[in-house]
């Protein structure tokens, strides 16, 4: 049967491919098929140990059997009804999103705004290029905001995120949060960002300018 493997961030750079088909015997599962990229592409057994996985973009377990014309997304360790989350690959509006979490009923709005700096544990930055596995993002993201408010006496929330280059000043990120008292919002704010950073398919490179060279490093979210 035939499969589409999909690699995202570091993983593309080592398989050498952003998607590929291949060939794998009936029945196969999911853990057979990493078997066999191990195999086939030896420089990525390391990130293979490490990844997570999904099929047709969902998060699957390793036994999971597959089925002919499946597709499998090799998720590298993030180093971090969805009509709350915007993804971009454009400039964020910070009115986009104090527009949709005022309320009548809050007191506070939270505002958080990412920003791309110039500097990261040494070197000089010229850009930060952003990855993300989109509907993964949206679907997660969605549970992010449904476990605060929960978690938090708040009214609304809204996450807008930037794919793709964004150069420096550039925003990558706006997180919204109403609420009847500004301390709601802002522990919420804080609590949404941490937990986006941890569980958020997205993965970001940043190119480097030290001593006249541009590099291209994969970063850990942070």
């Amino acid at each position: 049967m035939k499969i589409k493997v999909e690699a995202f961030a570091s993983a593309k750079d080592l398989f050498g491919f952003k998607e590929k088909y291949f060939d794998i015997p009936d029945g196969a599962s999911l853990q057979d098929t990493i078997t066999f990229l191990s195999a086939k592409f030896p420089d990525a057994n390391d990130l293979l140990d490490i990844s997570s996985y999904a099929v047709n973009s969902e998060y699957s377990s390793l036994d999971n059997i597959l089925k002919d014309g499946d597709t499998i997304s090799i998720l590298p360790p993030v180093s971090g009804g969805q009509e709350n989350v915007r993804i971009y690959e454009k400039d964020l509006e910070v009115n986009e999103v104090i527009n949709f979490v005022s309320s009548p009923s809050a007191g506070a709005i939270s505002i958080f705004i990412g920003t791309v700096r110039n500097e990261n544990q040494g070197h000089k930055v010229s850009s930060i290029y952003y990855e993300a596995k989109k509907d993964m993002v949206a679907t997660e993201v969605d549970k992010i905001l449904f476990e605060a408010k929960k978690k938090f006496s708040i009214n609304k929330t809204f996450i807008s995120i930037r794919i793709g280059e964004l150069k420096i000043g550039e925003a990558s990120v706006i997180i919204g949060v109403s609420a009847g008292h500004r301390k709601d919002a802002y522990d919420a704010n804080e609590w949404i960002l941490e937990e986006l950073k941890k569980r958020a398919p997205i993965w970001k490179y940043e190119t480097r300018t030290d001593e006249g060279k541009e590099i291209r490093v994969w970063l850990e979210q942070s």
